[in-house]
């Protein structure tokens, strides 16, 4: 697998030669990591708010093992929609197993996006039921891209966003 791409993001918790007393070797030893109660990690207190972008919900059907697709599903929309992006960015991307009888086969994709009077916005992307199947990442990608960033280019696999 190839490294990742520089994106110009500084981070000091991901960078080992911030962190105090982490060795420079991948194979560093991680059972001496530092605890929230030893003073030297801060932990935020605060859960996340979403504020800063649109959230992806997709629900599956974990009697039918979907698992593997709702993650997949998720890496590649994170991947895609990702921060270090200057335009149409993700928040967020949730998976919700699903194993009631009313929602055997359940395979949808939401969309949450908050509007000028802070209410949320819900659009379904994708259903498995409607749609008449998974279909391809690169559809589900275009939809997506269509709603919150129509003039994002989704690379060699893209065709034009439609016009409204």
């Amino acid at each position: 697998m190839a490294a990742p791409a520089q994106t110009g993001i500084e981070c000091a918790d991901c960078d080992p030669a911030a962190v105090p007393g982490a060795a420079s070797s991948p194979a560093a030893d991680t059972t001496s990591a530092p605890t929230p109660s030893s003073g030297t990690t801060t932990v935020d207190a605060q859960p996340p708010t979403f504020d800063d972008g649109p959230r992806i919900v997709i629900e599956y059907c974990d009697r039918c093992r979907w698992q593997h697709r709702a993650t997949w599903t998720q890496t590649e929309l994170l991947s895609t929609f990702s921060s270090s992006s200057t335009t149409g960015t993700l928040a967020a991307v949730t998976i919700i197993p699903r194993s009631a009888s009313d929602t055997a086969g359940r395979w949808r994709v939401w969309l949450y996006t908050q509007n000028g009077q802070r209410e949320e916005d819900v659009k379904l992307v994708w259903d498995r039921k409607t749609e008449g199947g998974f279909g391809e990442m690169k559809e589900l990608k275009q939809r997506v891209r269509d709603l919150i960033a129509p003039g994002k280019s989704l690379g060699h696999s893209d065709k034009p966003a439609k016009s409204s």
